[in-house]
């Protein structure tokens, strides 16, 4: 019992070591991005050895999913729930990009990173296609009662992506705004098409 016990503990030390050295990890990152960020300084913002960083993340493609991941235990993406309760593609539109918008608001800096470091670090640019996918697959979902071609449904995804609300921000746009601006431009879009599509 006792052997089991210890095995326990260490397993438990183990894992805490590994979630400081990642949430070390992700302050730094949120900071000075991850070109910018060394291995020791990782080690010393986490208080551990420089190898003990190595032996539990021997690479950058080993260290920035699971930062990605731990990102969005902070702020989760949204899923189609946010908008399964309603019946038209104009309230299910709207209410997945309010939801997508104040999820990147909160998300800001980690956003900012990941596209900022994407085009040199491989690791970074499959987590961001992997965040793509997911909201392309959300904006699927809440367009159907459109049924949109694959241009328009391009359109639709492309305007909730981060940039776009980045962009309605600086310009001086609450979240809020942005969010149902951009939700009136899809569902306007998307509504032409479908209409023209019913009349041809």
């Amino acid at each position: 019992m006792a052997r089991k016990y210890s095995m326990r503990q260490r397993s438990t030390a183990v894992e805490q070591t590994r979630q400081r050295i990642v949430d070390a990890t992700v302050q730094l990152h949120n900071e000075k991005g991850v070109n910018g960020t060394s291995m020791q300084d990782i080690a010393d913002r986490a208080d551990v050895a420089l190898a003990t960083v190595y032996r539990h993340f021997p690479t950058l493609d080993d260290l920035v999913p699971a930062c990605g991941s731990r990102n969005m235990e902070f702020n989760p993406l949204p899923t189609e729930s946010v908008f399964a309760e309603f019946d038209t593609g104009e309230e299910r539109v709207a209410a997945l990009v309010a939801a997508l918008f104040k999820h990147y608001e909160r998300g800001c800096r980690p956003y900012e990173v990941g596209f900022a470091e994407s085009a040199t670090l491989p690791a970074m640019a499959r987590l961001m296609a992997e965040v793509a996918a997911h909201i392309e697959g959300l904006v699927s979902a809440a367009t159907k009662p459109f049924k949109p071609d694959d241009k328009h449904l391009g359109l639709a995804a492309g305007l909730c992506d981060f940039r776009v609300w980045r962009s309605l921000s600086e310009a001086g746009l609450s979240t809020e705004d942005a969010a149902q601006s951009t939700a009136q431009f899809i569902t306007t879009a998307l509504r032409r098409t479908k209409n023209a599509n019913r009349n041809a």
